[in-house]
């Protein structure tokens, strides 16, 4: 697994998290297990399991830790779930080394803001090549460390329980309003090719003198 640890005040692991989402070709190939011949051709060093549980990470004198791995901060449904199973903010630590160009870096960061947005929680990103900062629920930035760039920064994070529409339904409405449109255009009135050129030629027409 790649694994988050939550460590008390006395060096003990307290909680743990296991990267639900992983990374195809990067992290492991597609039918690997029945042909294991891909995944030596993709030249990945382990074999790696996904986890499958959404909890957040509890805290037993603190909160409860939404918690997503490098990339899972782009998955909508990653941050959704841990939020209804209770995650009053997000945690995303990421490699990124694979991507050192401040666009690729910055890009992430932007994608990723939208996780704060729809579950209305705050966001803090911990990345090993930038870009670190916290997001609030609206997706402004409240704090910023830029592509390799290195430092530290302190920030308070309140802590947020209430559930949202996207929570509850996702991307329901979008694919409601996609029904919708589909229903209209299969149900109007469509008009032949025929019957444009009699409009076009009615629209011309002139009686004679």
């Amino acid at each position: 697994w790649q694994t988050a640890f939550l460590f008390n005040e006395q060096g003990e692991i307290s909680g743990r998290y296991n990267k639900r989402h992983l990374i195809p070709i990067g992290e492991y190939v597609p039918f690997e297990n029945y042909f294991p011949a891909l995944h030596e051709m993709a030249q990945l060093p382990d074999y790696m399991t996904f986890g499958y549980s959404d909890a957040p990470i509890v805290d037993p004198h603190g909160p409860a830790i939404g918690v997503l791995i490098c990339y899972e901060d782009l998955v909508e449904d990653a941050a959704r779930k841990t939020s209804l199973g209770g995650a009053q903010f997000l945690v995303c630590m990421i490699n990124a080394s694979a991507f050192d160009t401040p666009a690729a870096l910055e890009q992430h960061r932007r994608l990723s803001l939208f996780r704060a947005i729809e579950n209305r929680r705050y966001f803090v990103r911990c990345a090993g090549t930038g870009i670190s900062c916290v997001i609030d629920p609206t997706g402004k930035q409240l704090k910023r460390l830029g592509p390799l760039e290195e430092g530290s920064f302190a920030q308070d994070i309140p802590l947020l329980d209430q559930p949202t529409v996207y929570q509850h339904f996702g991307y329901l409405f979008p694919w409601f309003a996609l029904v919708c449109v589909v229903a209209r255009l299969s149900t109007g009135r469509k008009v032949s090719l025929d019957d444009k050129l009699l409009g076009s030629q009615k629209s011309v027409y002139r009686e004679p003198q």
